[in-house]
């Protein structure tokens, strides 16, 4: 019995010695490394280095995505390499920002919606162009490079003024959520230049309350920020003028769904169908007023006395 066994173990070791003298290491290519000019985002290249050595001992021939299969869940190769870039991008964003806790959750579906841009992008280059093994990535433009950056300023208001949000509600999530999207609450600009005399554009679905609130909000980030970066906040959500996005503008602003039923304008409101207003699937009234009236208490200097 004993013998029988040994000769099983003996086999099985053999087996796997002979796979590792037939089994040889993948080759890796590593990507092409754009100009600091190009890149969209300046990340270093040890950063670069340590996500290509992870890759190479995983096995990887390259960094590489079934471009086909939109659903990381769906396929096991794209939901490894996403994780291992995932899992690279975001120990090198702790050390930029710090704040990664605030899109850790967001991460996965940006993945997807990539995956989803690059196929299309994919199949519309093989429809005009010679064929492809995969996407050819062009070197960004001014214009994408412009578009990046005011998603990441977008971005970083958002998470300024749901961190404020949240100090000044510490137990009120469902509020607390109302400056987490982007979409939500981070106005944006119809300038060329991130530099002075930039427009404020209120969306046009956003309701007079919701957007006082945000402006207010607004001044309990200023308050709250910290002496030696107060300056770059005071910029950061300065704005020379105001204007409200017209309700006929055919490119404008999308509105989020699931907010309650005040954060939307009424004009807004009455201009969808049945259907789209069905879809929105809007919440009940919070009544912004209360809250407003709150935060105006809070952050409202008193008048000097006089006397």
């Amino acid at each position: 019995m004993n013998s029988r066994r040994q000769q099983r173990n003996l086999s099985a070791a053999q087996k796997r010695l002979a796979a590792k003298q037939v089994i040889r290491p993948a080759h890796y290519t590593a990507a092409t490394v754009l100009s600091q000019e190009s890149s969209y985002v300046p990340i270093c290249s040890q950063t670069k280095q340590t996500c290509n050595n992870e890759f190479r001992s995983q096995g990887f021939p390259r960094i590489t995505f079934e471009w086909n299969i939109r659903a990381l869940s769906t396929s096991e190769w794209n939901s490894v390499t996403a994780s291992i870039l995932i899992k690279q991008w975001s120990a090198w964003y702790q050390t930029r920002h710090g704040y990664y806790r605030e899109i850790e959750e967001d991460i996965q579906g940006v993945f997807e919606r990539w995956l989803t841009t690059m196929w299309m992008l994919y199949l519309k280059q093989l429809k005009e162009g010679p064929q492809s093994t995969g996407p050819i990535i062009s070197p960004p433009t001014a214009a994408d490079r412009d578009l990046l950056r005011r998603k990441a300023e977008r971005k970083k208001i958002a998470v300024l003024r749901s961190k404020a949000a949240k100090r000044i509600y510490p137990k009120d999530s469902g509020f607390v959520e109302l400056f987490r999207p982007v979409a939500c609450v981070s106005d944006y600009e119809d300038e060329d230049s991130p530099h002075p005399r930039r427009k404020r554009i209120i969306p046009r679905w956003r309701s007079a309350e919701y957007t006082q609130l945000v402006h207010q909000v607004d001044e309990a980030v200023r308050q709250i920020t910290k002496p030696k970066s107060r300056i770059t906040v005071a910029r950061r959500l300065r704005r020379d003028s105001t204007i409200i996005e017209p309700l006929d503008f055919e490119e404008g602003s999308e509105a989020p769904k699931k907010l309650p039923i005040d954060c939307y304008a009424p004009a807004y409101l009455e201009s969808l169908c049945r259907l789209q207003r069905r879809n929105l699937k809007a919440k009940d009234a919070i009544h912004l007023e209360t809250y407003l009236a709150y935060i105006k208490s809070i952050t409202t200097r008193p008048p000097r006395n006089s006397d």
